[in-house]
């Protein structure tokens, strides 16, 4: 999986800039050296890719040696969290020729731009991770080393409403805080905020490959009313994600399962046995529980509860849950039980899809 930090980095690509003092890389070997230069080589192609990127052609790359970057480095908190010594820091300048589309993206295209990576490693027999990247000669964000490229989910609710905004234009607002409980049921009040939503899905899909690793987009439309098939079809093929290996879901957005008859009844039944959460939080403990699933992955994948939106409670003592590995998917029909807000659960039925 590559580090997606191309929203920041493009932010600092400019024509004209050259790098900072260089020195001898003496403190690397030259075969540390290559691997860092082949993970940004890799990262760089790999931006071609990009969301607004019509051509994209490396000039030049080089691994260097900056002493003051490094102490730099070395002297900010994320450094010593990860227990940061010279050699596991690696500094490499490529100059590029990269040509943006300018109705889509706010960049400025141009010859011979400068981009510095900073590379980081746990250790000598662990492979180079990109930590940083720009103009400048700053610090490192933290990397986790034992999971150092999380995958990332987001939420994009895509709605009409003409008393809102005096026009007719189709609006998007995206949610990608907190997210990797997909919550197809956010109050109207944060969907309809003009301030976070943006009726340009150029800036949309911008804002997206700004999210690093992001491998799943559920794309809700508020209103069946509003958008055709045909309407949605053709939003959902614009979209972009950079990252290799994503999907993107399309659903209908719900008002909270709270407010409807049937789940008013059920939390209603719940508390009567002491419980004091919300149905989401039923199915958000759901989700912690994988190894609950009776079928072993596939070509690599894991079983898990990937949907929250497909984890349907069904009365106080049922749910109905979709699982998948990416290959291969099915449902299962659970008992739960409460005590003291602690949830026990029971596999009743389950079976693979196709079978």
């Amino acid at each position: 999986m590559r580090v997606w930090l191309t929203l920041i980095l493009a932010l600092f690509l400019c024509a004209g800039c050259g790098n900072p003092q260089i020195g001898n890389t003496a403190v690397l070997s030259q075969a540390d050296q290559n691997a860092a230069l082949e993970v940004v080589k890799q990262h760089l192609e790999g931006m071609k890719n990009d969301f607004g990127v019509i051509s994209l052609e490396i000039n030049s790359i080089q691994a260097i040696r900056n002493e003051q970057h490094i102490q730099t480095i070395l002297s900010g908190e994320a450094a010593v969290m990860m227990g940061l010594t010279e050699e596991k820091i690696a500094l490499v300048d490529a100059y590029l020729n990269v040509q943006y589309d300018g109705t889509k993206v706010p960049y400025n295209s141009g010859e011979n731009q400068y981009i510095g990576f900073t590379l980081v490693r746990e250790n000598k027999e662990k492979p180079w991770i990109i930590a940083n990247s720009g103009q400048g000669m700053g610090g490192v964000a933290l990397v986790d080393f034992e999971n150092p490229y999380p995958e990332k989910s987001a939420e994009l609710y895509v709605w009409k409403n003409k008393e809102l905004t005096s026009n007719d234009h189709t609006y998007f607002t995206v949610f990608d805080n907190d997210t990797n409980g997909l919550n197809k049921n956010r109050p109207e009040s944060e969907i309809y905020n003009l301030d976070a939503a943006s009726d340009s899905i150029d800036f949309i899909n911008l804002r997206l490959a700004g999210i690093p690793n992001l491998t799943c987009l559920a794309v809700y439309q508020m209103n069946t009313t509003d958008f055709t098939k045909e309407e949605m079809a053709d939003i959902l093929g614009y979209l972009v994600l950079n990252a290799d290996h994503h999907r993107i879901t399309l659903g209908l957005w719900e008002p909270d399962g709270l407010n409807s008859v049937n789940g008013s009844h059920i939390i209603n039944s719940l508390q009567r046995k002491g419980f004091n959460g919300k149905l989401k939080d039923v199915t958000d403990d759901l989700i912690q529980h994988p190894e609950l699933i009776p079928y072993d992955g596939v070509l690599g994948g894991t079983m898990g509860f990937y949907f929250p939106e497909d984890i349907h409670v069904l009365t106080d003592k049922w749910v109905l849950a979709y699982f998948e590995d990416g290959h291969i998917s099915g449902y299962m029909l659970l008992e739960y039980t409460i005590n003291n807000d602690s949830i026990s659960w029971r596999v009743m039925e389950s079976y693979l899809n196709g079978e």
